[in-house]
């Protein structure tokens, strides 16, 4: 009795291999030429489960291994299925595995759709912490430049997913900070966001540019972008609180309001460009504050004879309805071109 032997008659003819079988001859004791073979084959992985022979001996004595055989032992005895077991067995298998396809399909949609609901709860959530979130850093902007009791007017942009300014903070001289203490300008001495100031690293959260009671900039590590700047004749109302006017109201004049608004979308493009990853979505806002002179409202609109005097403006502008607004736009990155969302 070679127990190599029969170890390799095993490997060879049962797929797959039987793992940790063991292969002992105990001889008899009154005749050591004679004995008992015994094969302990512990218990499979139900992994690796069926076991096919793959090899049988037809009547000749001849091996076949064109065919495979499926035994199962009954208590003392071992049995081969027959061909009719066979067929149902692999019926029902395709049955089942046709059945285990569909569950999962059912599984699949169900989590798509449970996934989708999340998606827009957790975009509402986003939506509310990100206004929140906003409004609580141009609060800080106009306490740093001394404008939270004047005439103010803001701008600000903010990723409603997260991103960072990976640069933002590595040196005085990367590109980020160049664009922030040289901001886009349609033209010299135009009205925009440049103030020939230093942008400093304030608590390690953000990078400012200020010149206080004038103008702010401020730019986050998670790409927040906001401006703010005084909302009198020294810029928004720029030129109506010169002496030789005799206006006793601020009027917004509209060169500086379309100006600064539209190179303040330029600079936001210019930012969002070092963002990593890039914003897919970005929620715009404007506001005015404390735009309420002597009790009299700002005005907007603009004078058709070119003149600054009280009748004119009078008659060509509008009462702002209050001291302040705010107004925001969604902008959405949409799979060709742009859109904005209002």
């Amino acid at each position: 009795m070679n127990p190599e032997q029969w170890g390799e008659i095993l490997r060879s003819w049962i797929y797959p291999a039987l793992q940790g079988v063991t292969i002992r001859w105990y001889p008899s004791a009154s005749d050591p030429q004679k004995g008992i073979v015994a094969l302990y084959i512990p218990k499979q992985s139900p992994a690796q489960r069926p076991f096919l022979v793959t090899r049988t001996i037809d009547e000749q004595g001849k091996q076949a291994g064109a065919v495979f055989g499926y035994f199962e032992r009954r208590q003392a005895q071992v049995l081969p299925h027959a061909v009719q077991d066979l067929h149902a067995v692999l019926q029902n298998g395709a049955r089942y595995d046709d059945v285990v396809n569909q569950q999962l399909d059912d599984m699949r949609r169900m989590m798509q759709r449970l996934l989708s609901e999340r998606e827009h709860e957790a975009q509402a959530i986003i939506q509310r912490n990100v206004s929140a979130l906003l409004s609580e850093r141009i609060e800080q902007a106009l306490t740093a430049v001394n404008l939270k009791e004047k005439p103010a007017f803001i701008l600000a942009a903010m990723p409603m997913q997260p991103v960072s300014i990976p640069t933002l903070f590595t040196s005085t001289q990367a590109e980020i900070v160049h664009v922030l203490e040289h901001p886009p300008q349609l033209r010299p001495h135009g009205f925009g966001w440049r103030t020939e100031e230093r942008a400093r690293i304030v608590q390690g959260q953000l990078r400012r540019v200020v010149v206080p009671e004038y103008k702010i900039l401020d730019l986050w590590m998670d790409g927040t972008l906001i401006v703010a700047g005084i909302g009198d004749g020294s810029f928004l109302a720029w030129g109506s609180n010169r002496p030789q006017r005799n206006l006793d109201f601020l009027f917004i004049n509209p060169v500086v309001l379309i100006e600064s608004t539209y190179v303040f979308a330029e600079l936001s493009k210019q930012v969002f460009n070092f963002a990593q990853p890039r914003p897919r979505a970005i929620e715009y806002k404007i506001e005015l504050r404390n735009m309420t002179v002597n009790g009299k409202p700002c005005k907007l609109g603009r004078p058709l004879d070119g003149s600054w005097s009280s009748r004119s403006l009078g008659i060509h502008s509008h009462d702002a309805p209050a001291s302040g607004a705010a107004f925001s736009v969604k902008w959405e990155e949409a799979e060709r071109g742009s859109v904005l969302a209002c």
